[in-house]
């Protein structure tokens, strides 16, 4: 039910507030133990733990070891494969629901990383942060949209850094790195190289871990 869900997602929220090096071991095994009950409810969890690692980068590694413990434990949503015909008969490799999804989000974040830094979306966030609040001066609208600014580099870094972390762990494929890395290289025609300068950094990030 959807109460039962709501359940769920409260449950992985708390335990990742309280993720930390030292506790990662006893939190990983209760995570594991969450009854996740559809694709949905997973899919909010896996966005939930990109949003942790993005807001911390400092535990980006913490974070896909938790994926790595995931991909392993939670239920595979997919259509069964066909049953062994032999005790001593190989499984052929599969890619589970969570890995499936896992990709899916990291994907949109990483398509999406110029919006971190447009202009227009800053001002919107400005906007919906001012809206219940009296007109600041210009100074003041600068300095916000200037902190949302760097808020938003944080994460475009972070979301960068994370992906290199799961590729470590094997989680995403050397060809999602290599064509993630491609893009970052590539010039738009008629882009001016100064204008590649966020892309050239997440390089630099991903290259780094």
């Amino acid at each position: 039910t959807e109460l039962e869900d709501q359940e769920t997602f409260r449950k992985a929220r708390g335990i990742l507030n309280k993720l930390t090096p030292e506790k990662f071991e006893k939190l990983a095994i209760e995570f594991c133990y969450i009854k996740i009950r559809n694709p949905k409810v997973l899919r909010n969890i896996i966005v939930l733990i990109l949003e942790k690692a993005l807001n911390e980068p400092h535990y980006s590694a913490l974070y896909a070891q938790l994926c790595q413990r995931l991909d392993r434990c939670v239920p595979n949503f997919e259509p069964h494969a066909p049953p062994l015909t032999h005790p001593d008969q190989q499984q052929p490799p599969q890619i589970t629901t969570f890995r499936k999804l896992l990709i899916t989000v990291c994907q949109h974040e990483f398509d999406n990383r110029a919006n971190y830094a447009d202009s227009d979306e800053l001002q919107k966030q400005f906007q919906l942060q001012q809206q219940q609040q009296f007109n600041s001066g210009e100074e003041e609208k600068n300095a916000a949209i200037e902190y949302i600014k760097q808020i938003a580099k944080k994460k475009m870094l972070g979301n960068v850094k994370f992906i290199g972390e799961l590729g470590k762990l094997d989680l995403l494929s050397k060809a999602i790195l290599h064509k993630c890395i491609k893009t970052l290289l590539e010039k738009q025609k008629d882009e001016k190289y100064a204008d590649m300068a966020d892309d050239l950094e997440c390089l630099c990030k991903m290259m780094t871990t």
